[in-house]
């Protein structure tokens, strides 16, 4: 049977994991997830493999079933380890409601981190010149053609910044020919100007494994829940874990991942200039 520390610390990550879901959303419709295996150096690159289909599909009666090969391109990733340790008291632990706040906070903090992470990717030099160059005064659902032209997917979905996303309102519609329009607050980390983009799934590679608490800390684990993000197909995790010397009890949220460009024809950007 479970202790209480390990059924808290389960119902916490699912509460984390809701959080990191939420403010992750947007990227979900330019982002495809690869899990790498348990790895304890967050220093050191990833080679992750980026599939090309053979070019030409055969339509003879008698293929040459020799001819052609997809291709393997290994694509280096840098991943980074985000921790977000915090501490809790006999009384946040006591009280749930205070526990499931500090959580919360938390959760979100380290959620606006691995958005800069993946916002980072969204330059002039990895995707184009913009398709769209407008301030958001000028911007309107007209300049959804020339975005809805851009990318000639099903899947393709756009994504703007808050005061472009208020001249459109798309709170009960989306566009025909988009899956989705949503609205993303962050955009310091990505290139100058930018304001919003239009992409389907191709667009980023973004590679992960689910962390866990690192030596010397790992043999004072009480408890360690991994959660999945499932907009984003992402796996974090949340361990409650005791400090001996200062009669502690913290809590950490983990996740491990990088991000790198995977078809750049599949995401086009919105600037403001």
């Amino acid at each position: 049977m479970s202790n209480s520390f390990t059924t808290n610390t389960q119902n916490l990550a699912l509460q984390a994991s809701s959080v990191i879901s939420s403010i992750l959303a947007p990227f979900a419709s330019i982002c495809r997830a690869y899990p790498l295996e348990q790895f304890k150096d967050p220093a050191k690159p990833r080679q992750v493999a980026v599939v090309t289909a053979v070019s030409a599909t055969q339509t003879v009666a008698n293929p040459d079933f020799t001819a052609g090969d997809a291709t393997l391109a290994p694509s280096s990733i840098t991943h980074t380890l985000f921790t977000q340790p915090f501490g809790i008291s006999q009384a946040d632990y006591d009280d749930g409601a205070r526990l499931e706040w500090l959580v919360q906070l938390n959760a979100q903090t380290i959620a606006a981190a691995i958005s800069d992470q993946l916002s980072s990717v969204l330059t002039v030099a990895n995707f184009g010149s913009a398709i769209v160059k407008k301030t958001a005064a000028n911007f309107g659902v007209t300049d959804f053609e020339a975005m809805y032209s851009a990318v000639p997917t099903r899947d393709r979905a756009i994504v703007l910044d808050t005061s472009y996303f208020a001249r459109v309102k798309p709170l009960s519609w989306c566009p025909p020919g988009f899956s989705n329009v949503l609205e993303h607050t962050r955009w310091s980390a990505a290139d100058t100007n930018v304001h919003g983009f239009v992409g389907d799934p191709r667009a980023i590679i973004v590679s992960y494994s689910a962390p866990t608490l690192f030596q010397p800390n790992k043999r004072k684990v009480m408890a360690e829940i991994t959660f999945m993000i499932p907009q984003i197909g992402l796996q974090g995790t949340l361990s409650t874990y005791y400090l001996l010397s200062s009669r502690q009890l913290m809590g950490a949220i983990s996740l491990y991942m990088g991000a790198t460009v995977g078809d750049s024809n599949a995401l086009k950007l919105l600037t403001s200039a």
